[in-house]
Formats: structure tokens, sequence, C-alpha cells
């Protein structure tokens, strides 16, 4: 059956431009069979438009402008389907709907179709999917996992970016994660691993069962609320017990904050978003919060927090924001 989008109520509903009767319009719309998936991989593509953007401008076409132009950079990478205005991103998402909120393409590898390389990658915010073998993964932002048709047979995958796994045990097939530097050996555990490729560490973080982490020379055996970091460039390996709770906090479906500091709150909202928070040290600890964490855009959060308190944040470049005290009006 074809899904219809109310492409224009979601463009004003993005907009902010929605009257009470069209966001009732638009409620019954994704109450209805997998449209809320569809409507949250959309926001999620507006709220990386906002979040990238240097400073905030309340003139909502720009925004605008730059998500169009941001759904067609995904032209170039995606399978072309359908053509709509934004219609790059509905096929998509049709997708999407059987295997959690990620993008597909397959690349022949060989002439024998049992070598198609399967490429998943997240738009932004965070994307769940089932593997062949029944194995669950959380997508981070900017995520992309590869794994060619033959993993129930050979368990090996690649990251580029962060991923939580949940990983089914099957005796005979070990399960690999290889980054490019690393290669993560796994035996039905769960465990977190960032791998971003313009960060100068790997991390893999342990919170239950066992992993070892090698580079094709030295390899670690791991123990729950271990962490492991490889050093790039040094190429050194340092294991040491962490939370690896909070390292894995991203990828749940929401987090309840109970009169916490903005210092406490930040570190969760940098590891949520996916982002870097610089926080005036003189309102770290002064000012405390009280809210659930769930899908909402990160403007959303920082313009709720300073109508709570007197506090002010600017979006810089590279997915960096400043949090600064408002300075009281000279009279």
């Amino acid at each position: 059956m074809r899904r219809e989008i109310p492409w224009d109520l979601l463009i004003s509903h993005f907009k902010q431009e929605t009257g009470q009767e069209e966001e009732k319009a638009l409620l019954d719309w994704r109450k209805q069979p997998d449209q809320e998936k569809i409507y949250r991989e959309l926001r999620s593509v507006w709220e990386e438009v906002l979040n990238s953007s240097q400073g905030y401008t309340p003139d909502a076409d720009y925004y605008w402008k730059r998500f169009e132009k941001r759904i067609e950079q995904k032209r170039q990478v995606t399978v072309p389907l359908r053509t709509f205005r934004i219609a790059l991103v509905a096929a998509s998402v049709s997708l999407i709907l059987g295997i959690g909120m990620a993008y597909w393409g397959g690349k022949n590898l060989s002439s024998s179709p049992e070598e198609i390389l399967q490429s998943y990658t997240t738009l932004n915010g965070k994307s769940r999917m089932v593997l062949p073998d029944g194995s669950l993964v959380w997508l981070h932002a900017g995520s992309t996992l590869n794994y060619k048709t033959t993993f129930t047979e050979n368990r090996e995958l690649f990251l580029e970016g962060e991923a939580l796994f949940e990983v089914e045990r099957k005796d005979g097939k070990p399960f690999f994660v290889r980054t490019g530097e690393i290669t993560v050996e796994v035996h039905g555990t769960r465990f977190n691993v960032e791998a971003y490729q313009d960060n100068p560490e790997i991390k893999v973080s342990l919170i239950h069962g066992s992993v070892s982490v090698g580079n094709g020379g030295e390899r670690l055996m791991m123990s729950p609320g271990d962490r492991v970091s490889f050093h790039k460039e040094e190429r050194i390996f340092t294991l040491q017990k962490e939370d690896v709770f909070f390292e894995s906090s991203w990828a749940n479906e929401s987090y309840s904050f109970e009169a916490k500091t903005l210092e406490y709150i930040c570190r969760y909202l940098e590891r949520w978003y996916h982002v870097e928070i610089k926080l005036d040290p003189s309102i770290a600890t002064t000012q405390v919060y009280t809210f659930t964490l769930t899908d909402e855009p990160l403007e959303t959060i920082l313009q709720i927090m300073s109508g709570l308190n007197p506090i002010q944040y600017t979006f810089t470049e590279n997915k960096k924001i400043e949090i600064t005290q408002v300075k009281p009006s000279k009279k």
C-alpha cells in the first residue's frame, strides 16, 4: 500500500508555522503504522541543519533552504528512487522501515551475488537495526556500517563512526567489528565502539560479556566495565575502568535528569547529540534542571533551558556549542 506523506504539513510544522488544527492533523498522521518513524527521520535531518548552521537566525526559510540542500546532497550517495520535492527521503524511509532508521545502498563486489556489500548510514540522531544473525545495532550520528550478504556465515562488519552492539552468541561463528585501525572480536556481548575519522582515538567500552581488541599485533582481553582507547597516531592501547553505561547512554530511548547541574547535563548532551559543548565555568554548577531527554532537537532543549535560567548559547563550526551566562543589560 502506498504511504502518503503530507509534505506541505510537515514543511509548515518544521518551520513552526502550523496552527492547532494542523498540529492535530499531523498527530493523527503520525499515529498511523510506521509513520512516526518517517517523521522522526525527517525531523532529524531538519535538526542536523539547525545544529550545523553557524549561529542562530529566526529566519525559518533560511533553514528550509539548507534542509533542501541537505537532502539534495543525499541524492548523490543514495540509490535513485522516486522524485518529489524531497521525495528521496520518503522513498529511502520506505526501505528503512524493515531495518531501522538508516539509509541503505548496495555495491556489487564481484560477479557472485554472494559478494554484495550492504551499507547503512545514519542521517542524524540514532538508528536501530537488526543484523541477519539477529544481533542488534544502534548507529549514532554520522556513522556508517558495512557488511557482505554472506554475513551469516562470516560475521564480519566494518564501522565508521559510533555504534552500540548487542551480539547474538553463535558457537563456532565469532563476530568481528573492524574500524580500519583495530579489530574487535566478540563472543556474545553488549559493547560500544566509537571510531569517528576525525577523532584521534578509537574507544571500545564493554558493558557485559567478553571481547578482545587488537591491531594485528597487540591484543587485549576486556572485562565488563573496561574501556580500551587506541591512539591512531601513536598506535598505543590504553585500558582502564570507566563508566561504560555513560559511554553507551546515547542509545537509550530516554534519559531523565532530576535537579542536575548544567555541567552534569552537558556531558550527556554531548553524547546524546554527538556534539562538543564549551560551558562557561561560572554557571557549570550554579544552576540545576529537571527534565527528560527523548528525541527532541538539540535546539529545542537549549531553548527550554535558556528560558528557565539566564543562559545563552551559540552554535559554532564543526558541531560545537558555547553556553555562557546572560550578562545583565546596562541601564
